[in-house]
């Protein structure tokens, strides 16, 4: 049975390993650290980094002797391996995804603040112009007209410079977008990609070890099997009982975050298929249309990000999610119900006249 734990806890090594490439392409110790981020930047980035997700839920108990001992070897330290060879050549390639992701809410909001000051101005200008035209009717004195012609010309010359600033900030942020943040996501869903490959790979091999584990005990002898049970103490009696308890937490913990996990990631992705959405106006016909593969678009052969995203999100969609949270309910459930037989058999067993009970 020591091989059996042996093997399930390097498959889950094996897991932890490819979500620190992830954890690594989205700076998540950047994110626990940086200055500029706010509250809610932090909760998002942990929520979508699966290496957070893990460490604070189901590697967390003390209990966990896996984690008691990566920790304590080195081999599992997210907040320091995030800063590893694999995270400084990603951003060395296309820059910090946190970061390119700040500079754009920056220059959206810069751009939504330049918009608004230039229709106050554009409504100030019309304004101007029926004032000139009420002025020019009621026959007033030239003076009074050329004051208003100033001041009109004044606010033609701020729009044109209001128009020529959202043109250079527009050209800034498609930049960012087409530069940086399209590489970036590349690399994000191929991380992704090979993660959870990963992870189907790993779990299924320990479902093939945990069925011959189960094979194994069913082969053991009868008698020597009953010799065993009869021989457990009172204090192997709570301690089965603790661990019961303490496992059911951990496994309800796991599919909390898993789910988290998972809706962050669509949510992430819808997010910036949205706003990718509102740069440039496409026909709902097209974006049915649209491949996962933006190289295939000719439609949108211009903005090769769109195809990807929306993809992506469609993907994320169309993923069966609940079958797997049932399975991991129903093994807590069974743990759960572990516990409370022990339960009852230490209050059967310290109670006067327990074994009539």
């Amino acid at each position: 049975m020591a091989e059996v734990v042996k093997d399930v806890e390097d498959q889950f090594t094996r897991i932890c390993d490819s979500a620190k490439v992830v954890s690594g392409l989205l700076e998540s110790s950047r994110a626990q650290y940086s200055i500029s981020s706010t509250s809610n930047d932090l909760a998002a980035l942990k929520m979508l980094n699966p290496v957070a997700l893990i460490r604070s839920a189901s590697f967390r108990s003390s209990s966990s002797r896996f984690m008691a001992n990566s920790s304590s070897s080195g081999e599992f330290e997210p907040e320091e391996s995030c800063s590893s060879d694999m995270s400084d050549e990603s951003s060395a390639i296309s820059g910090g995804h946190q970061s390119t992701l700040n500079r754009l809410y920056a220059w959206e909001k810069k751009l939504f603040d330049e918009v608004k000051s230039g229709e106050r101005i554009r409504i100030a200008y019309e304004k101007k112009c029926m004032q000139l035209t009420n002025q020019d009717v009621k026959g007033e004195d030239p003076f009074v007209l050329d004051k208003t012609r100033a001041a009109i010309r004044d606010l033609d010359t701020q729009i044109k410079v209001s128009i020529h600033s959202v043109e250079v900030i527009s050209k800034r942020i498609e930049t960012l977008r087409d530069e940086e943040l399209q590489p970036q996501l590349l690399e994000l869903a191929q991380g992704l990609a090979t993660m959870w490959k990963v992870m189907a790979e790993c779990h299924h091999s320990q479902k093939q070890t945990l069925d011959t584990a189960k094979l194994l005990v069913a082969s053991a002898p009868s008698k020597l099997e009953a010799r065993r049970r009869a021989s457990i103490s009172m204090t192997d009696h709570q301690r089965l009982s603790r661990s019961a308890a303490a496992m059911e937490t951990e496994l309800r913990n796991w599919r909390s975050s898993f789910q988290t996990w998972i809706a962050s990631q669509r949510s992430y992705i819808q997010s910036l298929a949205g706003w990718l959405l509102r740069c440039v106006r496409l026909d709902p016909a097209e974006i049915s249309k649209l491949p996962f593969s933006p190289s295939r678009s000719s439609s949108t052969a211009s903005f090769p990000l769109f195809g990807l995203c929306i993809g992506w999100s469609k993907f994320l969609d169309a993923v069966q999610e609940k079958a797997v949270f049932d399975g991991m309910e129903t093994a807590a459930d069974w743990m759960g119900s572990i516990r409370d037989q022990q339960v009852l058999r230490d209050d059967s067993t310290s109670s006067p006249g327990g074994s009539r009970r």
